[in-house]
């Protein structure tokens, strides 16, 4: 009835959607267990596979007109880096360099026990909202994530690595959809 009165209220709505993402686990990623000043390493997760059920494939053939990308992270070393997540609607998109995936770049510092935050967002139009409402539409739709990159000791002494050394990440997406026109 909304959409017969040209004076009446317009307002959207924010879905937040988590997303998949476990830790960097740094002894699967180091040769040693001990960082020696200026070494560093490459860093990555198994691609991960977030299935697009009914209620999120619904949200994001919407008319979306931002989404906010959300990596929360944790890194309780002294370690300094810089990691790129991928989010991509096929496993072979998160190593081309196409249209068919979102490229966020992150840079790492050392947070504490609090982290922090990197946000990116997408704006209406973009291809990589586009991405995201083809991967919502598709019967079988599926998000690929992985994060990859690299860290260092930029300290001036060692650092020894536990097994139960991670960089601790999470990862949400926030979609602004309209629910009056």
């Amino acid at each position: 009835a909304c959409t017969d009165i040209p004076f009446a209220p317009h307002w959207e709505a924010d879905w937040t959607v988590p997303l998949p993402v476990t830790p960097i686990i740094l002894s699967d990623n180091f040769p040693t267990s001990v960082i020696l000043p200026g070494m560093s390493g490459s860093v990555s997760i198994p691609v991960q596979t977030q299935a697009l059920d009914q209620a999120v494939g619904q949200v994001l053939t919407q008319d979306i007109s931002r989404a906010i990308l959300k990596l929360h992270y944790t890194m309780t070393l002294p370690l300094a880096g810089a990691d790129t997540l991928f989010i991509a609607d096929s496993l072979s998109a998160l190593t081309s360099a196409s249209p068919n995936r979102i490229v966020f770049p992150i840079l790492l510092a050392p947070t504490g026990a609090a982290g922090a935050d990197a946000v990116d967002t997408l704006v209406a139009g973009s291809p990589e909202l586009a991405l995201l409402r083809r991967a919502g539409a598709s019967d079988a739709g599926s998000l690929y994530i992985q994060v990859r990159g690299r860290v260092r000791n930029p300290g001036t002494g060692p650092i020894v690595l536990t097994g139960a050394d991670v960089i601790g990440l999470s990862l949400e997406m926030t979609a602004r959809i309209p629910i009056s026109k």
